[in-house]
């Protein structure tokens, strides 16, 4: 054997030496108080020698931060409740974000990045939030990150008024597009979007709101564009629109049903709205370019 090969072999670790540092380690937590977040129902999770470990603790519906001492190499089991000294030093060690609360569902409460443009996570929506205390809907919370989950710290509204304005249009079935609070950010704006629809599943943004709005949304949710609208009088508007290029003019009413479509629909106006209109538009199209 070469010498410089037999250096490098002898500088290697010896897996065995590595196996008794790791039982040694082991040992030597068997019988220490470990301070942790508890999650009722979950194990707490500690690192020894580079490797998790996964301990079960013996209380089972406790939630909470606590100070747990290590039974055996299996179970923790619960010492006391910390400080709130020690759970702030604790929190400190994790960098911190705020979230808006979306709502507790399941027993867990959900957030959206306050600040999405935040370099430091990658959060495309709603994540966990474990441990909030007394949470209220809406409500900005400062929240810190262990890189695996997201730990309540504090409130952190900036205006407590916002909150209190969503939770009670929430309650008063006020749609998202009908929201009219100068302060609000797109991610509270979001956050009651998603509340909305977990209480009312079809809901379909758009279809209430100004008439402006409302036009829109018909005409994009059919595949037009609008060009202009105008009022007849307080029953009626007239609306010009697209469709491949094509300017097409209708008359309907307040509720968006036809008037008058335009086009020859062998007096069965009444039966269609602007969005089918653009419908029954799309196929005459369609069957023209299908004729040349």
């Amino acid at each position: 054997m070469r010498a410089d090969n037999k250096a490098a072999l002898e500088s290697m670790t010896n897996p065995l030496d590595l196996v008794n540092k790791f039982a040694a380690r082991e040992k030597d937590l068997v019988g220490k108080n470990i301070f942790a977040p508890i999650v009722k129902g979950a194990g707490v999770r500690v690192r020894v020698g580079g490797v998790i470990l996964e301990l079960r603790v013996d209380k089972r519906d406790f939630e909470g931060w606590a100070i747990l001492r290590v039974k055996d190499l299996k179970t923790a089991e619960f010492v006391d409740a910390p400080s709130l000294k020690q759970t702030a030093e604790y929190l400190q060690l994790f960098p911190r974000l705020r979230m808006v609360l979306i709502g507790e569902f399941n027993d867990v409460w959900w957030g959206l990045m306050f600040n999405p443009s935040d370099k430091r996570f990658k959060i495309s929506g709603p994540v966990p939030i474990r441990l909030v205390k007394d949470g209220k809907k809406f409500s900005t919370v400062a929240v810190r990150c262990d890189g695996a989950n997201f730990w309540y710290e504090t409130y952190a509204q900036r205006n407590y008024s916002i909150a209190v304005h969503l939770n009670s249009c929430l309650e008063n079935r006020v749609a998202p597009e009908e929201l009219r609070y100068p302060e609000l950010v797109p991610a509270e704006r979001l956050a009651y979007l998603m509340a909305f629809l977990r209480t009312d599943p079809d809901y379909v943004p758009g279809k209430r709101g100004t008439t402006d709005e409302k036009i829109r949304f018909a005409l994009q949710h059919a595949g037009a564009k609008l060009d202009a609208f105008w009022l007849q009088d307080d029953e009626s508007l007239t609306v010009r629109f697209t469709i491949d290029g094509n300017v097409h003019v209708c008359r309907v009413r307040n509720d968006l049903s036809l008037q008058s479509a335009g086009i020859c629909l062998s007096g069965q106006d009444r039966q269609f709205d602007l969005t089918s209109l653009v419908g029954v538009l799309q196929q005459a199209n369609r069957n023209d370019w299908d004729e040349h």
